[in-house]
């Protein structure tokens, strides 16, 4: 006998088949994760290194707030009179003149915001990297205990396929791609302090590897298991809005009824997607026919393309919903370029009306205005659109990003409104019309009457990003709608 084939699957003599080398392999190192103390490692090697490597990215999604804070700090360093790096300095130093020159107050506010601004912006970051709140762990802490909890269960799946049944050839090939799967992820999990996890991509990707993986494990499924993934396929298909939906029903439908005949009595009858233009509902299909009642299909062993249709059909629905995953965190990453320039517009128009001589009691009069609109069109519109939002789907902040987004633009558009019923021309005693300068309208003499055109022209702005941001939402509510009892 030939000692250089060991592995021969068609040898006799006890030697350890192929199936047996997989079964064996999977177990041996199933176990030697559990024996680590954690199925999903997170590696502490070089952390201070790694976490400073993430400032950069940190640094980008902090960078939102810089111009936020820049103008919050000048209009309170207007408001306070509060010394900063310009003025800072003894009597007849800098702080005196600036002091005794009343223009260059402002002047002098603006630069202090801006230094605390980012001086802050650099602490703030810091801070962020070193207590860690960059890792896989803690970047977003919910989808990392849901994601650990369904790895977990990947990993029983597959030691428990292991350890209990006899798999064909195909099931060995099934085991090692889910084996695989399972190391990738592992791998990039030890990735602890990458910046994927504070951009949220990782998550994402490590959410596809896992479907990835059971997909693969779903080959190992019996009749009965199949039977319940085409029962939640079902549901996730009923109102979502995945392409051929119908289509899709009605081969579950089918899948089902060829693997047992007795599950027509738990199955709805075929109904068309609801939404659309003139959707027509198709005729019926006569599934019930599919398979003789009188000779059903016995469920062991029976009906592999019925399996394998409807593993296809869940991982078709899987891919979808990951899909949605993907473009919402793109569209997150899109709002927050839009939002930072939103934000540095404002920082400029603040620094341009003090280059231009405004006064401070100008300034601290337009924020006013600013801060209504942002209470009205921000806030006010958030709390209305968090009564009807679906608050179950994880939207990896990007519905907190709106918020930012639309007080910005709120305060903004209250501002606008200011100016232009400010400088509308008024009937005069003569006959005449004038028109008030931008100069004489941000004071506070004639506060009650554009208070209210502030809280009008604040509330416009939700209006028009609700439909620059409508195709985000869209993935939010396609995410729900594709939903079953038993899925993420």
């Amino acid at each position: 006998m030939n000692e250089s084939e060991p592995n021969n699957p068609d040898r006799n003599d006890g030697q350890t088949d192929p199936c047996a080398a997989v079964t064996q392999k999977v177990i041996t190192t199933i176990q030697g994760w559990r024996g680590h103390g954690s199925l999903l490692p997170v590696s502490a090697n070089g952390w201070l290194r790694d976490r400073l490597a993430n400032f950069p990215a940190v640094m980008l999604m902090t960078g939102i707030a810089v111009p936020i804070m820049a103008l919050i700090a000048t209009v309170f360093a207007l408001a306070t009179r509060i010394r900063g790096p310009l003025t800072w300095a003894t009597d007849g130093g800098p702080h005196t003149w600036v002091t005794e020159n009343a223009h260059w107050q402002p002047a002098a506010a603006l630069v202090n915001g801006i230094t605390a601004a980012v001086l802050l912006w650099l602490l703030l970051s810091l801070v962020y990297v070193l207590t860690g709140f960059t890792s896989l762990t803690h970047a977003n802490r919910g989808v990392y205990i849901e994601f650990l909890r369904q790895f977990a269960d990947a990993v029983g799946t597959l030691e428990t396929a292991a350890t209990c049944a006899e798999p064909s050839q195909d099931g060995c090939a099934a085991m090692l791609t889910a084996l695989h799967g399972l190391e990738g992820i592992r791998e990039s999990a030890r990735l602890s302090n990458s910046p994927q996890w504070v951009l949220c991509y990782g998550y994402t990707d490590l959410w596809r590897r896992l479907h990835d993986t059971e997909d693969a494990l779903a080959a190992l499924n019996t009749p009965q298991q199949s039977i319940q993934d085409g029962l939640d396929d079902l549901r996730s298909l009923r109102n979502s809005n995945i392409d051929n939906a119908d289509v899709l029903l009605a081969q579950t439908r089918h899948a089902l009824l060829t693997i047992d005949p007795t599950t027509e009595q738990y199955l709805d009858q075929p109904v068309a997607k609801q939404g659309g233009q003139g959707n027509v509902a198709p005729p019926p299909v006569a599934l019930s026919n599919a398979v003789p009642p009188s000779t059903p299909t016995p469920l062991t062993g029976a009906a592999p393309g019925a399996q394998a249709t409807i593993r296809g059909i869940t991982q078709t629905i899987v891919s979808y919903r990951d899909d949605q995953w993907d473009g919402l965190v793109r569209a997150r990453s899109r709002m927050y370029g839009t939002t930072t320039y939103v934000g540095v517009g404002a920082l400029v128009l603040l620094a341009a009306a003090i280059l231009f001589g405004a006064s401070s009691m100008q300034i601290e009069a337009a924020a006013v205005f600013y801060l209504v609109g942002v209470v009205f069109g921000g806030l006010f519109q958030r709390l209305t659109a968090d009564g009807t939002a679906n608050s179950a789907v994880e939207d990896y902040g990007f519905s907190a990003l709106q918020l930012v987004q639309i007080s910005l633009v709120s305060g903004l558009a209250a501002l606008a409104g200011v100016v232009l019923t400010g400088i509308a021309p008024v009937p005069a005693s003569s006959g005449t019309l004038t028109i008030s300068s931008v100069a004489g309208i941000f004071t506070f003499d004639r506060f009650g009457e554009f208070f209210l055109v502030s809280a009008v022209f604040g509330l416009t702005p939700g209006l028009v990003l609700g439909r620059l941001n409508q195709q985000a939402q869209q993935y939010t509510s396609d995410i729900s709608t594709s939903k079953a009892a038993t899925s993420k």
